[in-house]
């Protein structure tokens, strides 16, 4: 570029004078109250400009600070600037311009970028760990209950228990927690309760708000004393025998499941577990698994599992 010379002379051929500029990423960004997002700053050089930028933050909508909201640049720099939402911000109707002013010496540069605010009213969830559970009568099982808060909810919110079959009780019955806090509850079935299945309800509410978490509860009837009769009236015929190594496969493994009355028997020479009914006394069922050996009945969501001889687990539906 071709500049007047300074001075009395003639005209000479000069520099560009030095310069700088200013940009921000992102250049649009949407905060919710209660929430907050940065945004990155930087400072280029223009002509080996070498000055330092002072910058201010302006044009923030209401219930939004810019931290830190005035700052120095080199050439080169950059700076993370947090633009934070009050918990009360207010929605803004359009999209609010937050400028980033720069100035160093008679030099001035803006950028901006374009902040969107929505308000979500706070709020606040339950949950139930496990959802799914049983108790034998006489006995009991926990539960735990979890309280979460969204958009700086940080109310307290009382739990009430409902729900609960004849003959089961819930210990606590009502409490309170925060968000974060998490409370056990045992739930138990005295000895005359009677089976069957309900959903247990834990009802939250803090104010006007209210959510609730359920759990599944299976009541178990458990028979005390001798079972009569004492045999089944199920005669093998799958017994595995070589009468070269004179080898004859017994049962191996045996669980019972309590929710079914059903009795599993591992049989690994014939590759199957037999399926006995404890309530008919007769073989109901066999389910084809390579050699299975150990089995097993989880607690928690009544399914069956098999470990075989060459090192697989199976996951059975009961």
């Amino acid at each position: 570029m071709v500049m007047a010379g300074r001075g009395g002379g003639g005209g000479t051929t000069g520099q560009s004078a030095g310069d700088f500029a200013i940009s921000t990423l992102p250049t649009s960004l949407t905060l919710e109250n209660g929430q907050s997002r940065t945004v990155k700053v930087s400072v280029a050089a223009v002509n080996t400009f070498t000055a330092s930028v002072s910058v201010v933050v302006s044009g923030l909508p209401t219930g939004v600070a810019a931290s830190p909201a005035a700052f120095s640049l080199k050439p080169g720099g950059q700076q993370q600037v947090t633009l934070a939402a009050a918990a009360t911000a207010p929605a803004t109707l359009r999209a609010a311009t937050v400028v980033f002013k720069a100035v160093s010496g008679g030099l001035a540069h803006s950028t901006s970028a374009a902040l969107t605010v929505l308000f979500v009213a706070p709020d606040f969830s339950i949950s139930v760990t496990p959802v799914s559970l049983s108790v034998d009568t006489g006995g009991s099982q926990n539960v735990r209950v979890t309280v979460s808060g969204s958009s700086s909810f940080s109310s307290s919110v009382s739990v009430a228990v409902s729900g609960l079959p004849k003959g089961v009780t819930a210990s606590p019955a009502t409490f309170s927690l925060t968000p974060g806090q998490q409370k056990q509850v045992a739930l138990s079935a005295a000895p005359s309760a009677p089976a069957g299945k309900a959903m247990v309800t834990f009802g939250g509410k803090s104010g006007k708000l209210s959510h609730n978490a359920q759990a599944a509860l299976t009541v178990v009837a458990v028979v005390s004393g001798a079972h009569a009769p004492m045999r089944t009236r199920y005669l093998r015929t799958n017994a595995f025998y070589d009468a070269n190594s004179l080898l004859y496969s017994p049962p191996h493994f045996i669980t019972y499941d309590a929710a079914h009355k059903q009795f599993f028997v591992s049989n690994p020479y014939m590759n199957e577990i037999d399926v006995f009914s404890a309530t008919q006394e007769t073989h109901i069922a066999t389910i084809q698994v390579p050699m299975p050996w150990g089995i097993d009945i989880s607690p928690y969501n009544g399914i069956l599992y098999a470990g075989t001889f060459i090192g697989d687990i199976y996951q059975i539906d009961t």
